[in-house]
């Protein structure tokens, strides 16, 4: 995280905490399912509306919601102020239910009044903007909310200053959060968005979180995104953020990130694309930095700019990058930066880079083994570090000990903590990857490349066999062993020429070791 970011967070942090660090004398009220709107709000003689409270409050006043089921739609546009914001909590048990799921209803307006504390609400039974936050509300706080079965969770519109926190929103028709209209300075963290779906796939609304592209200074730390009918994160704010993020198995982009975004510490699996990024006008930057990005469909896309006749630019640095095809896709009008980075598609000879005009014709194509040769280097001018070979990633995405992601990460640009919040770096350097493992290493494993997957020969005649894709990630000098699977003995070297004596199948297998660790890869051979 860059010294210009560290502070931003923690600007938006002390801002959303200010206006909670202390209190005033003011009233206590209490509402219940058993009380009267005629009572005094007493403990013993409660209110029987949330609406009637939300009419009656003033500032530093706090609300208490006793369980039971509430059929309402109450509005607030009292404001608190700083240092005494209005509260309403809601016990365990209280639940909000749209009192008419066909109409236009929410769970709670805060309409366009600020310093207000909404806690532990829980809302369901189809209304329209569960939470909405009407334009001018500011200094909001939404925490431990249970939004779900609505339409939308949580609606923040042309607002200033909100956290939400510690919040689960899912089975709702459309998106689990928005930020809309010229909102600005929201942080959204340690909050879940799953399970929202319209029925209508790419082309629906049904994102984990989405807003629009007039909306800036948004921030997701701690928050996940999973199975939703769309998109986990579609945030097309200016300069949004995103810290210890995971979005998975999506229905489309697990995330699509625009102008001046940084996306740091994510966990992005099993989407149809893993990230997506444009930009609207140009001249912006995304920047992309110690992800792992793994069995999606494809990997990072980097889309042209929305503007004809404008550029911008993408930064991947310290990323794991694996799946079945593409893992880097980026067209022509793309600035891309790319350094660092872990790339596997399993197959050495299977494209893993594509550029694209920007029509989408195919311009450039670079294979693993192309990257570990250095064409990508030498013809684009990137890949500093970078290595097309298997991160040996474990159940829960974090490299083996001897995984070429192990202490290999650029120090200057990698995060201080990681997506578990555990410190960087935790051996001899930073891990390429979301995930810091303890320790180090002190000796990588190697990769055996023996050539295309399947080959075809005539007995008797000789077949030359290549290694010279292998490589050692510590720079390690080699040795080479071949097994042709026939019965006859290893030959040693890089480059060797072998001949079948009869016709059959013959799996091959080069063995390649540092002389501590050692790799392997086999072919097969169909000899006619």
């Amino acid at each position: 995280m860059t010294t210009s970011l560290r502070f931003r967070f923690r600007f938006l942090t002390a801002a959303f905490l200010v206006f909670i660090s202390t209190r005033v004398l003011a009233a206590e009220y209490f509402v219940a399912p058993t009380g009267d709107d005629a009572n005094a709000g007493a403990d013993a003689t409660p209110w029987r509306t949330v609406s009637h409270a939300a009419n009656q409050v003033q500032a530093g006043d706090t609300v208490t919601i006793h369980p039971g089921t509430y059929s309402e739609s109450p509005w607030l546009a009292t404001s608190g102020a700083p240092g005494a914001p209005i509260t309403f909590t809601a016990e365990p048990g209280a639940v909000f239910e749209s009192p008419d799921p066909n109409a236009s209803e929410e769970a709670f307006n805060v309409a366009g009044a600020g310093y207000v504390r909404l806690v532990g609400f829980e809302a369901t039974g189809g209304f329209d903007e569960t939470i909405f936050l009407r334009p001018g509300s500011h200094h909001i706080e939404i925490s431990d909310c249970k939004l779900y079965g609505n339409h939308i969770g949580i609606l923040i519109a042309d607002s200033d200053t909100v956290t939400v926190s510690n919040c689960s929103l899912h089975n709702n028709v459309r998106a689990g959060l928005r930020v809309a209209g010229t909102t600005h300075n929201v942080l959204v963290s340690d909050t879940e968005s799953f399970n929202n779906n319209d029925g209508l796939g790419c082309d629906g609304q049904a994102d984990g979180y989405t807003g629009d592209r007039t909306a800036s200074n948004i921030s997701f730390v701690r928050t996940k995104a999973h199975d939703n009918g769309q998109d986990g994160f579609d945030v097309p704010a200016t300069g949004a953020f995103f810290d210890q993020v995971e979005s998975a198995n999506n229905a489309c982009a697990g995330f699509k990130i625009w102008s001046d975004a940084t996306l740091s510490n994510c966990l992005v699996r099993g989407n149809h694309t893993g990230i997506g990024t444009t930009s609207a006008t140009g001249n912006t930057t995304v920047t992309i930095t110690n992800c792992t990005v793994v069995d999606n469909g494809l990997g990072v896309v980097a889309k042209p700019p929305m503007t004809a006749g404008t550029r911008y630019s993408v930064n991947l640095f310290n990323n794991i990058l694996v799946g079945p095809d593409h893992v880097i896709d980026f067209y022509d009008t793309v600035n891309l930066t790319e350094a660092r980075n872990i790339l596997w598609r399993g197959d050495l000879t299977g494209n893993v880079i594509q550029q694209l005009t920007a029509t989408g014709a195919k311009k450039r194509r670079f294979s693993g083994r192309e990257v570990n040769l250095g064409r990508w280097q030498r013809v684009m001018k990137q890949g500093e570090g970078t290595l097309a070979i298997d991160p040996q990633l474990n159940g829960d995405y974090a490299p083996a000990t001897v995984s070429a992601a192990v202490d290999r990460a650029r120090s200057d640009v990698a995060p201080p903590t990681d997506y578990a919040g555990t410190p960087r770096p935790q051996g001899n350097g930073p891990d390429i990857g979301a995930i810091e493992i303890p320790g180090g290493v002190i000796n990588h494993q190697p990769l055996a490349d023996c050539g295309a997957a399947n080959r075809i020969g005539r007995a008797t005649r000789r077949l030359l066999f290549n290694a010279a894709g292998s490589l050692d990630p510590d720079g390690d000098v080699l040795t080479y062993s071949w097994d042709f699977g026939d019965g006859s003995p290893a030959l040693l070297g890089a480059r060797v020429l072998h001949a079948f004596a009869t016709a059959g199948v013959y799996t091959v297998t080069l063995t390649v070791s540092d002389g501590q660790l050692s790799g392997q890869r086999s072919l097969t051979v169909t000899v006619l």
